[in-house]
């Protein structure tokens, strides 16, 4: 009787059977992010926003407009965030004016 695995074909099996082992545990480890409400986004935007690193203010209240974006506040902050942020001041003057 002969056998029907040879050894390249058995080399393949080993690989496959690494690869689902390996991608199922780093799929048994990963997390979602954990969702950050309004209000905490907001205050941690406050807090860069007022001790002038508009940089992180400017991410921030990115996500902010992104999301809640009829909140005059969060568009007004983006704006003048990324005056110092950016170079693209024309965008930021329209968000100043909107806010």
């Amino acid at each position: 009787m002969r056998c029907i695995f040879t050894f390249p074909t058995k080399i393949k099996a080993i690989r496959k059977l690494i690869s689902i082992f390996i991608l199922t545990i780093c799929l048994g480890t990963l997390h979602a992010q954990k969702p950050i409400d309004e209000k905490t986004l907001a205050a941690e935007a406050n807090v860069f926003f007022e001790e002038g690193n508009y940089v992180q203010a400017y991410a921030m209240y990115s996500q902010l407009v992104s999301l809640y974006g009829s909140i005059p506040l969060y568009a007004f902050r983006f704006g003048a965030a990324g005056i110092y942020a950016t170079t693209d001041r024309d965008n930021c003057i329209f968000f100043m004016k909107d806010g």
